[in-house]
């Protein structure tokens, strides 16, 4: 008998949820990798931001723990972003 290979896991389900501010933010600031880097996290971190909550994520809101990171990011980076850009309007 052949012998059963697990199924890739696919990146899709984090390709297809871009919940703003959250997807704009991570992008602005290089991407998922540079992001969860500066704030010491799982890459996927990132795109659980940008996913809706009945999905597993926090609905497009990054966490507040995370936002002086972030503006520190984007200082060096030299791109301007406010506190008010972490909130949905």
């Amino acid at each position: 008998m052949a012998e059963q290979r697990a199924k890739p896991i696919s990146r899709q389900p984090f390709r297809k949820y871009r919940l703003d501010p959250a997807h704009k933010i991570v992008r602005r600031l290089g991407g998922a990798r540079v992001v969860a880097e500066e704030v010491d996290r799982a890459y996927t971190a990132p795109y659980r931001w940008a996913m809706p909550r009945n999905v597993g994520g926090t609905g497009g809101i990054i966490p507040m723990r995370h936002h002086p990171a972030l503006m520190r990011l984007a200082r060096r980076r030299g791109v301007k972003l406010k506190l008010s850009d972490f909130y949905p309007l």
